[in-house]
């Protein structure tokens, strides 16, 4: 059974694709929020990390390339105009956002390790924690205190 559709659609809400991102932080925020309870903490990001590292290490060798990436990315755009959110910018920078090797590729060899990936910092919890519980709830998202 492939789940590389399944990511591919992960990859471009989590990448924030510009059409998928008119869906709002809310929808971003269930997919991280995978016990429902209204707040992110470290391990469900670490878990949902872990599930998307899975689905997009292609030859299961346990690291993800750019190529890896990139047809990910076009499986990506395909699934969003499928889906009727018109039509989305493909390649390294096209549209989606945050480049993940770039952002999380220590050793700087040009792929991402599972450890890379997967263990690395989230500091949208450390900077948006605003009552220093160690978890991101709605009311701390940023758009949610501009009331978007």
């Amino acid at each position: 059974m492939s789940f590389r559709p399944l990511f591919a659609a992960a990859f471009t809400v989590l990448f924030a694709a510009p059409a998928f991102a008119q869906a709002g932080p809310g929808a971003m925020f269930d997919r991280f929020d995978a016990d429902g309870d209204g707040a992110i903490t470290r391990a469900e990001v670490r878990d949902w990390r872990d599930r998307f590292f899975t689905g997009a290490d292609a030859d299961a060798d346990g690291y993800v390339t750019r190529e890896e990436l990139d047809a990910l990315r076009a499986q990506a755009a395909d699934a969003a105009e499928a889906a009727g959110y018109g039509q989305t910018r493909r390649g390294r920078a096209g549209g989606m956002g945050r480049d993940p090797i770039a952002q999380h590729d220590a050793d700087g060899d040009g792929r991402l390790s599972r450890a890379e990936f997967v263990d690395a910092p989230f500091p949208a919890l450390d900077r948006f924690d605003a009552n220093g519980d160690g978890a991101l709830s709605r009311d701390e998202l940023p758009q949610r205190r501009r009331g978007g």
